[in-house]
């Protein structure tokens, strides 16, 4: 359903309620919309739910690095812990709802919305070349650009000719 709310001059409101089922291009707009808030729900709470035992691992690798010193096998697992919260703190810049506005950096955030979709691509056969230079900044929601890149590149990642191009030859 449609709504459309106009406030009239005597205080009361017109509302206009239609179904769009028959109008394709909004009612796929609609779904799409209300899958990627599910994702971003679900996303959310799956990375506040891992960080938390992210972060109780690094504070124990502390403790071993001061008891033990520095070992070659503390110092991996401290930057795979590292790693893993860095994708956290990417899938949160993303998912997070922020009407907050501030300089976000175009560049940086193509190269982690990148560096997140990377495995799907690589499922759907894609390869995917980069060559990001500077674009400077831009003055908005960082979740919000960081939604319209994830958009543009899940996009063309779906319509690419080398992913049907590679399903195709396999058969």
């Amino acid at each position: 359903m449609e709504i459309c709310a106009y406030p009239l001059k005597d205080g009361s409101v017109l509302q206009i309620i239609r179904s769009i089922k028959n109008d394709k291009e909004k009612y796929y707009l609609f779904s799409l919309s209300q899958r990627l808030s599910s994702i971003s729900y679900l996303a959310l709470g799956v990375a506040h739910q891992i960080n938390t035992p992210l972060n109780i691992i690094y504070t124990c690798v502390q403790i071993l690095e001061k008891e033990y010193g520095e070992k070659e096998e503390i110092e991996r697992i401290k930057e795979a812990v590292c790693t893993c919260k860095d994708h956290i703190n990417k899938l949160l810049l993303m998912v997070r709802n922020s009407k907050e506005r501030s300089l976000v950096d175009i560049r940086k955030a193509v190269e982690d919305c990148l560096e997140l979709i990377k495995i799907y691509a690589e499922d759907k056969g894609v390869i995917i070349e980069r060559d990001v230079q500077e674009c400077g900044f831009v003055l908005g929601s960082e979740a919000d650009l960081r939604h319209v890149i994830t958009n543009l590149l899940v996009n063309a990642v779906d319509v690419s000719d080398i992913g049907l191009c590679k399903n195709k030859c396999q058969r």
